[in-house]
């Protein structure tokens, strides 16, 4: 989970797609539950961080 980012420019690898949408992880685990977000590494990385921010 990253915090305290900044704009700035990118440097993707070749094959590399990458959508950013900001929102709150509150927002994007109610995105998870509805079905909205489908992806399985999206899901668990949310899932993840969820669970991290949790248990501080």
């Amino acid at each position: 989970m990253a915090t305290g980012l900044t704009v700035g420019e990118t440097k993707h690898e070749a094959d590399e797609f990458l959508d950013l949408h900001p929102m709150l992880l509150s927002r994007a685990l109610e995105m998870v539950q509805a079905g909205e977000i489908q992806d399985g590494k999206t899901a668990l990385g949310l899932l993840f961080a969820a669970g991290f921010r949790g248990s501080r």
